[in-house]
């Protein structure tokens, strides 16, 4: 399905290693990793200068300058190691910000590779340069002078303040939305400059306000944000993705309701404005979208029918038979199917129905219970309960040790009744799918167990 496509496919790109190699060995380049707590430190505190999904958060970036927004900024490529040790190497911010985002409990970068170089404001000659790092001892003093653990508070007053460094041996002119940010990174009302001389078009407060949906799988939506220095234009332009034009419209139309607009499709929706004639003056929003898919055609789910088998030797399985009706679904081709509180067991075509479900897991309680979704639709379901052939309460059953169970975050090995009793005492979760014992034989528990579920537990 295509949902959890894209997650294996976001897995996978995480762990591409990039190697080059010729068939002379001689030409191999070997690299010598280096654990790093500093790179620990340096990519947690850059993860908070972007959103989840890899844009940039403007509140964490006033200048859109890391070198004064972060610290530095690394210069690239930068090969990097994750706790697997398999060694990956980034060409550039995007690709380390995808690193970052994807990284996990499991799956974290913990090394790097020197030296490396990041670029520095110096404020003795007041310039942008080029430092290397050569070791973790020169890397955490870096990370020590940034003041990550002590950061400026300023207003979110828009008063434009500029100051001029030089980068590239070229006048580089920085602007602060007010003067506190400019203050914070350590200039002083005499390192201020005109803006006006300086002063290039602007966009800035760009937010988007979703309405509601429409018959025809669209939704409402409202525009709007501030400008300076646009001459004596009077127009915005409005993209899609891909720079595909949706359409220009007046300045003064501002705040402007756009109705009928399309859904992309993907996760995010995404507009680009520019200020007419000036492509250098433009700035982009991505925002979650309204879920319209199927609102407008009314999908349903008729004629549910389900009959279930009897129970099989394991006596924790049984065949099931399922078809329903269902219309205006927007063109999906799988339907899904939940356990109870919304635990997903799996999908399956729409053409194949009516189908046959082997060996579907019992929950071991008196009634099973299924709700099924149309792909991509969750407001198109529907719910159905029936006896379960397998229940049964003549029995007890015993946990097969070691079961994990979580408690406050953490995974804990679990080796007795008393410890489970313990931990469930204290607000811990059994994680399954589990093995129980009952009668000697022993059967996997997918759904949840509650006492009763299956009989006394054997104590």
């Amino acid at each position: 399905m295509k949902k959890y496509a894209k997650l294996i496919f976001g897995f996978l790109l995480l762990l591409v290693i990039s190697v080059a190699c010729t068939n002379d060995d001689s030409n191999i380049e070997l690299v010598e990793v280096h654990q790093s707590t500093s790179i620990q430190n340096a990519l947690n505190q850059l993860r908070s200068y972007y959103h989840e999904d890899g844009t940039i958060n403007e509140d964490m970036n006033p200048t859109n300058n890391l070198v004064f927004d972060f610290c530095f900024e690394f210069i690239y490529p930068l090969s990097l190691s994750y706790n697997n040790e398999v060694i990956v190497t980034v060409n550039s911010i995007e690709e380390l910000i995808n690193v970052i985002i994807n990284s996990s409990q499991e799956l974290y970068i913990d090394g790097v590779v020197f030296p490396f170089d990041v670029t520095l404001y110096d404020v003795e000659s007041n310039e942008l340069v080029v430092q290397t790092i050569n070791d973790e001892e020169e890397f955490s003093n870096l990370i020590a002078d940034c003041y990550f653990n002590d950061p400026c508070i300023c207003t979110e007053e828009y008063d434009p303040v500029c100051v001029e460094i030089i980068a590239n041996d070229s006048v580089m002119v920085i602007t602060f939305p007010n003067s506190c940010y400019a203050f914070c990174e350590g200039f002083t009302e005499s390192d201020l400059v005109n803006c006006e001389n300086n002063t290039e078009c602007a966009i800035y407060d760009l937010e988007v306000i979703t309405g509601n949906c429409n018959e025809d799988d669209t939704y409402n939506m409202t525009i709007n944000f501030q400008y300076e220095e646009i001459g004596e234009q009077e127009y915005f332009d409005l993209y899609a993705r891909n720079d595909e034009l949706i359409g220009y419209f007046p300045l003064s139309s501002l705040p402007l309701t756009i109705i009928n607009f399309p859904s992309s499709g993907e996760d995010y929706d995404f507009v680009k404005v520019c200020i007419n004639d000036n492509p250098d003056c433009c700035k982009e929003i991505e925002w979650l979208p309204p879920s319209c898919i199927g609102q407008g055609s009314n999908c349903e789910i008729t004629s549910l029918d389900l009959i279930a088998g009897e129970c099989n030797d394991d006596g924790s399985t049984y065949n099931l038979l399922l078809d329903f009706d269902f219309e205006n679904t927007n063109g999906q081709e799988f339907f899904e199917i939940y356990f109870r509180d919304d635990v997903f067991y799996d999908y399956f075509q729409l053409s194949a129905l009516p189908i046959t479900i082997n060996n579907f897991p019992s929950s071991g309680l008196e009634n099973d219970f299924i709700k099924i979704v149309i792909n991509d639709m969750p407001e198109c379901s529907e719910n159905i309960e029936w006896i379960n052939p397998c229940f049964s309460d003549t029995f007890c059953y015993e946990y097969v040790f070691p079961i994990e169970m979580i408690v406050d975050g953490q995974v804990w090995s679990v080796n007795s009744n008393e410890h489970v009793d313990y931990k469930l005492s204290i607000g811990g979760e059994l994680i399954y799918p589990l093995d129980i014992r009952i009668d000697n034989e022993i059967f996997t528990v997918w759904q949840g167990i509650l006492e009763g579920a299956y009989g006394e537990r054997c104590d």
